[in-house]
């Protein structure tokens, strides 16, 4: 009798221990006191604890995950979940803040250099967003959690089906070497830390930053202006005069952002899926085709190298072909009356 007993004591005990765990498990977030008792890391641990990541540390430490919120990229992968972490080691931040300084950004490769705050912050948020998947349950397809390199695309430069906090997807490229694989053309993986597997993910290191631009439409005329290059310079001219700019610089609709973030997105009067269950996009972007004629057709058609061209030439050469007899012809080119 006394040995069973102590049988039916100690079968108690297990379950108790087991219901115990069971609990544990399923809740919503994780326990950072009990973190390290299956002796796993955290994406945020493993990269806190070597030496290599101490500058991507510092910045997914100081990024916050939305403006809505203090917490940071480095809590959200201290959290439950699935991240595919592209960690760029200390010596490809230190080559990244080389090219800003060749770029003009910054006067020395120092995160000490930028006279801006904000300019710091971006360039923080560049870096975090654009090194993070978050496939939460899985992918779009349902068929991965995390990205192991076995995994990647095969066919040059196909994308990752999952974007990342950036809302950027990533192109995978190998090279001649089978083991040698760029994401995003630039980020090389290294040979020998990747495929590191976490509590909450996958780890790989990657000799560069990436950091995909952010260029819009007007940034891209612009350019030909500032840098006075030819292949579109007047078509830049032109849309300058216009005043199109701000126009063709939104990326995304930042009202709708901030009622999407706050919660406060509500009134769907005009919506499609107003008055049933419908799918509620977490971004609303801006897209614009341009049809632009190059600088070639227009030095043919006046006679004249296209970085002399000025706006007045092409309202002049418009009005003389009478391609559109019915707008005004004036200096008032913001006007869409204006030809």
């Amino acid at each position: 009798m006394q040995k069973s007993s102590l049988h039916s004591r100690l079968l108690i005990i297990a379950l108790a221990a087991l219901n115990c765990f069971a609990l544990l498990s399923c809740k919503d977030d994780i326990d950072t006191s009990d973190r390290y008792v299956f002796d796993k890391e955290t994406v945020a641990s493993y990269l806190s604890k070597h030496q290599d990541y101490s500058e991507y540390v510092k910045i997914i430490q100081g990024t916050k995950i939305s403006k809505h919120t203090e917490s940071t990229i480095y809590q959200l992968l201290s959290a439950r979940g699935n991240y595919t972490c592209f960690a760029p080691s200390n010596e490809a931040i230190a080559n990244y803040l080389d090219t800003l300084v060749v770029r003009g950004v910054i006067s020395e490769p120092s995160w000490d250099a930028f006279t801006d705050p904000q300019k710091k912050d971006s360039i923080y948020q560049v870096i975090a967003y654009n090194s993070i998947i978050d496939t939460g349950d899985g992918d779009v397809n349902g068929s991965s959690i995390v990205y192991e390199t076995s995994s990647f695309p095969s066919n040059p430069n196909e994308e990752l089906s999952s974007p990342t906090l950036a809302d950027r997807k990533l192109s995978v490229r190998f090279a001649d070497n089978p083991d040698s694989i760029f994401v995003n053309n630039t980020a090389l993986i290294d040979l020998k830390n990747h495929d590191i597997p976490v509590l909450n993910g996958m780890i790989h290191q990657v000799h560069g930053v990436i950091a995909p631009g952010n260029d819009g439409l007007a940034e891209v005329l612009k350019n030909f202006i500032d840098a006075n290059r030819g292949g579109f310079i007047v078509t830049a001219k032109l849309v300058e005069a216009c005043g199109l700019y701000d126009t063709l610089s939104k990326v995304k609709d930042e009202v709708y952002e901030e009622l999407y973030e706050t919660g406060k997105l509500n009134n769907l009067d005009k919506h499609p899926t107003e008055g049933s269950i419908g799918y509620l996009p977490k971004h609303r972007k801006y897209g614009f085709t341009l049809f632009a004629e190059t600088d070639e057709f227009w030095s043919t058609e006046l006679g004249k190298d296209a970085k002399e061209i000025s706006v007045e030439d092409v309202k002049d050469y418009i009005v003389a072909k009478n391609i559109y007899p019915n707008a005004k012809n004036d200096n008032k080119y913001t006007s869409t009356e204006n030809v």
